[in-house]
């Protein structure tokens, strides 16, 4: 004999099983699988880069964006932000910017919610993006500029909680003067788990195959003094144009920045060169008229199509180098 379910016992379990539902906004399984994520940014004296922590992807306004002319300096702290800036960096998926002038770092983080630096002596805590989200669950992201300051050089920072507007969940764990590099860089490294870009509150800015890391080649050639970068099967291209940089893909709309890279590549409109980093060192590459300059290792070649092997960056075995 089956015994009956009292129906208002049956009830209660399916309105508890519709809220449980309800909260399954995807938080809960959110891990930073003990990956720490780390960016130099280069040549951020005269004019600041801004970042976006769910891609790892750097960017500069293009031309047009900014009331100020190409390649020209300008400060982070009294940047005036115009609707046609603020459009580019939304549009772009952009949560902070960041600039120094070698002795402190300028800091400014857009519509996210932020916590506090870490300042107490010892051990770092160890969060995970659950209690960064309860942490966080009374800060709004309603202003345009949810975080600023400016950080002298001898002041260590760590840890410093936030969710991004697209529902990255992280921790900004290091950030000081990357002396390492130049006194005109910045060196940081974070923390970041994202949700399933189905439940995400603003659909996230799709990263085009030709900025990912990977290990595979790029081809590079020159057409009338315009730079152009591919990678295999039509996976994404960039062309430098003037004062302006457009990566394009088949599956992505175009991106369109002064200056853009991510870990690996470093493309740069205003110096008309490209840098590629990898386990074998550092590729510039720049147009000359119809061919490609390569510069490395205290060599250089030209030719009118480059193929580099990543990422171990290994430039195509025949060409012919020169001593500088």
């Amino acid at each position: 004999m089956i015994k009956s379910v009292a129906l208002p016992l049956l009830l209660a379990v399916l309105a508890c099983d519709v809220a449980n539902a309800a909260e399954d906004d995807g938080t809960a399984s959110l891990s930073f699988d003990g990956i720490v994520l780390g960016r130099v940014l280069t040549e951020v004296e005269l004019r600041p880069l801004f970042f976006d922590f769910d891609t790892g992807r750097f960017m500069a306004p293009p031309p047009g964006v900014l009331n100020v002319e190409a390649a020209q300096p300008y400060e982070l702290a009294e940047l005036n932000y115009t609707d046609k800036l603020k459009a580019w960096i939304r549009q772009e998926g952009l949560d902070a910017a960041f600039q120094t002038d070698g002795q402190s770092i300028t800091i400014v983080i857009f519509e996210m919610k932020v916590g506090t630096w870490w300042e107490k002596a010892g051990n770092l805590p160890k969060r995970t993006p659950q209690s960064i989200i309860e942490d966080l669950k009374s800060v709004e992201n309603d202003k345009w500029v949810s975080f600023q300051e400016v950080i002298p050089k001898e002041k260590h920072r760590a840890m410093l909680p936030f969710v991004t507007r697209e529902g990255g969940v992280g921790q900004l764990s290091y950030l000081e003067v990357g002396e390492l590099f130049s006194p005109s860089s910045i060196s940081l490294r974070y923390e970041i788990a994202r949700l399933d870009l189905s439940k995400n509150p603003v659909p996230q800015v799709p990263e085009p195959a030709i900025l990912q890391d990977f290990a595979n080649y790029l081809v590079v050639s020159a057409n009338d003094g315009q730079l152009q970068l591919r990678v295999p099967a039509g996976r994404g291209t960039i062309i430098i144009q003037k004062d302006t940089v457009v990566v394009t893909s088949a599956t992505h709309r175009d991106l369109i920045a002064e200056r853009i890279g991510s870990g690996w590549l470093d493309v740069d409109a205003a110096r008309k060169r490209v840098l590629v980093r990898g386990h074998g060192g550092e590729v510039m590459l720049r147009a000359v008229g119809n061919r490609v300059r390569v510069d490395m290792d205290k060599r250089v070649a030209y030719d009118t199509r480059i193929t580099i092997s990543l990422p171990k960056v290994e430039v195509g075995p025949m060409i012919k180098w020169n001593d500088k």
